[in-house]
């Protein structure tokens, strides 16, 4: 009863928050069409950055409110807060987005932008029902993308991490990507531990797929 009454108090306030988001996103896109004076580079990466993060959080939205029910939630406060953190540092980074001046760089801002927003909505769709940004244990996901690596989710959002950094090299973009880097390996440790104390497969699971990095597995046992 406890685990219910705390999912169904995040699940709404989680609702009511991205659904800001979304209309937020909507009313920058909206705005960005009507922006007649960027060169068609700049238009490119805010056009990719804006339509990325408005489909992500979209799909953040849709899979909060249809969620399963959690068998086990995080340890502790601190955990939670570091899930809010990591979440809405994400969205606030993807606001920061803006043209660079270096030459060429728009370009290549751009295509990480959305290789990591594609990638992470294609990884809101593997998970689906089983969407939580606390370390929630609801249905073990070991297929589609999390074959390959246990969190696919964060690394396709560092790879848009990257290119926000490309995109706009400020002192506070960096600062802010640097520490969201931190929380979100943190992130990583406490839902390893939620996931395997809620289903013993885990482990056998965490054994053969690597963490973050594709195929390192394979990689250090050819290796030896």
């Amino acid at each position: 009863m406890k685990i219910w009454s705390f999912d169904f108090a995040g699940r709404l306030i989680l609702m009511l928050v991205f659904a800001f988001f979304v209309l937020n996103g909507i009313g920058r896109l909206v705005a960005l069409v009507g922006d007649a004076q960027m060169s068609p580079d700049d238009f490119m990466l805010q056009f990719v950055s804006r339509a990325s993060s408005l489909v992500f959080s979209t799909l953040m939205v849709t899979f909060t409110i249809i969620r399963l029910p959690p068998k086990d939630i995080s340890l502790g406060w601190a955990p939670r807060i570091a899930a809010v953190c990591g979440t809405f540092m994400l969205t606030t980074i993807a606001i920061m987005v803006r043209p660079t001046p270096a030459e060429g760089m728009q370009t290549i801002a751009a295509l990480l932008v959305f290789a990591g927003m594609t990638g992470s909505a294609y990884c809101l769709l593997w998970l689906g029902r089983s969407f939580s940004i606390d370390a929630q244990a609801r249905r073990l996901v070991t297929r589609g993308p999390y074959a390959i690596v246990r969190h696919p989710l964060y690394l396709a959002e560092s790879l848009f991490m990257v290119g926000a950094v490309a995109a706009n090299p400020s002192p506070l973009v960096i600062t802010s990507v640097a520490m969201n880097f931190a929380i979100q390996y943190w992130r990583i440790l406490n839902e390893e531990r939620v996931l395997s104390l809620a289903f013993p497969e885990y482990v056998s699971y965490s054994r053969k797929v690597p963490m973050l990095v594709p195929f390192s597995r394979r990689l250090t046992l050819a290796a030896h």
